[in-house]
């Protein structure tokens, strides 16, 4: 009986080949552009900064939030579809710095109101507090292996989805006191747990994705 040989083929092979052809793909696919802005709704207490509306198609679109005396700015940013899991890995550890830090503590934050996988990152040197989650296939990425096969498929035969990576950002001057860190963990709560509808806007976003 050959079947369960090549069932376990069809999950080994893409481990093995995925990262290595994504390479190579890599080099031949135009990066993702937004064809339309993402909307944040601002948590209480909160309003968007006015600015010009970003020139579209854009790979990555900024919006910034005042915050009784904090700003927390929020980036999309749109990947190729045949991405693998370690091209979202990098950029968030671009945007949080939390290799490069000299502390960073990752955890991740609970958000009963709002869809998807979201991680809290502190970093100290430089001082910054983020909120980031990705999306593949139109859907919050899954954690570990999972979400890795799910991308090693992705990144050979593709999907209809770009993925997707949102990162909310506070920086500080210097590192936080206690009391300044537990109002920055609030804030990002709170950014996070007002996009009720964020999945539903992040895969409409994704699907319509150029190229």
């Amino acid at each position: 009986e050959t079947r369960p040989v090549w069932a376990a083929a069809a999950v080994i092979f893409p481990l093995a080949v995925g990262p290595a052809a994504a390479m190579l793909l890599a080099r031949q696919v135009t990066p993702a552009l937004f064809t339309e802005a993402l909307a944040f709704a601002p948590p209480p207490g909160c309003t968007v900064d006015p600015a010009p509306a970003p020139a579209m198609p854009a790979q990555r679109v900024t919006t910034t939030l005042s915050c009784a005396g904090q700003q927390l700015v929020v980036t999309a940013e749109a990947f190729p579809r045949r991405s693998t899991a370690n091209s979202l890995l990098r950029e968030r550890r671009r945007i949080t710095g939390e290799l490069s830090a000299e502390e960073a503590i990752v955890a991740a934050m609970p958000a009963p109101q709002a869809a998807g996988g979201w991680s809290l990152i502190h970093t100290v040197g430089p001082a910054r507090s983020v909120a980031v989650a990705s999306w593949t296939d139109g859907v919050p990425a899954p954690d570990g292996m999972v979400g890795r096969i799910r991308q090693a498929r992705d990144s050979l035969f593709g999907t209809a989805y770009a993925p997707v990576l949102i990162a909310a950002v506070i920086e500080a001057p210097k590192r936080l006191s206690l009391a300044e860190q537990q109002r920055a963990d609030a804030l990002l709560r709170g950014f996070v747990n007002a996009q009720t509808d964020l999945t539903a806007r992040v895969a409409a976003a994704a699907e319509s994705a150029q190229p």
